[in-house]
C-alpha cells in the first residue's frame, strides 16, 4: 500500500504505511529503502542518511541502496571520498547500472579527472544509449580532454535525444564552435 499512496503522490500516507510496516516487522529493509527515497525527494538528507545506513544492515546487497547513499551525500555536499566508496560499491554489485556510473562519471569530472569521466559515461551509454543527459555529461568531458570530434558527436546526441533542452542555444553555439575548429584544421 505505502507504494501505492507514493505513486498517488500521498506522501504522508506512504510514510505512515511503512513506518507501519517497520514497527511490524523491524526487519523489513524494503520499508526503510522506500521510506529513505521519500525523505530523499522531501529534501530530508539526514533522515535518508539514517533510513539508507539501516537498510545497508539488512540488505549489504542492494546496489540501490549504495546508490542512493551516494546521492544522499552528494546532496549534504560531503567530499569525493565519501561519496565514490557508495558508488564503487554500487557498481560492483551491478556492473551496468547506468545510474551509478553516470553519477560517478559526475563526480570524475568535477574533479577534472576526465578520462576516468569519459570511461564511466560511455559505459553507462552502453546500458542506456538514449540517455540525453549522458551524452551531454559525455560531449563537455570530451571538450576538457581535447577530444573535439568526438565531444561534436556527443552533443550532437544530446540534442537528437533532447529536443527540447532547456539549453539548447548553448548547446548548439557550442556544437558551432567544434565545427568551426574541426574546418580550420
Amino acid at each position: 500500500l505505502g507504494r501505492l499512496y507514493h505513486l498517488q503522490n500521498n506522501t504522508p500516507e506512504a510514510v505512515k504505511y511503512y513506518q507501519q510496516s517497520v514497527k511490524h516487522k523491524p526487519a523489513f529493509a524494503p520499508a526503510y529503502y522506500q521510506l529513505a527515497k521519500l525523505a530523499i525527494e522531501s529534501k530530508h538528507f539526514d533522515s535518508a542518511e539514517s533510513l539508507l545506513r539501516k537498510s545497508l544492515t539488512l540488505s549489504k546487497g542492494n546496489p540501490e541502496i549504495h546508490y542512493l547513499l551516494a546521492t544522499v551525500y552528494y546532496h549534504q555536499k560531503k567530499t569525493t571520498a565519501t561519496i565514490l566508496p557508495e558508488l564503487n560499491q554500487a557498481i560492483t554489485l551491478n556492473p551496468v547500472y547506468t545510474d551509478a556510473l553516470s553519477m560517478r562519471g559526475i563526480i570524475y569530472y568535477g574533479d577534472q579527472k576526465f578520462p576516468q569521466a569519459i570511461k564511466d559515461f560511455e559505459a553507462a551509454l552502453k546500458s542506456e544509449p538514449g540517455r540525453a543527459d549522458i551524452y551531454r555529461n559525455l560531449g563537455v568531458s570530451y571538450i576538457k580532454s581535447g577530444q573535439g570530434g568526438k565531444a561534436l558527436m556527443a552533443l550532437e546526441n544530446y540534442l537528437k535525444y533532447e529536443p527540447k533542452a532547456a539549453d539548447r542555444d548553448k548547446i548548439e553555439k557550442l556544437i558551432q564552435d567544434l565545427k568551426g575548429i574541426k574546418a580550420a584544421r
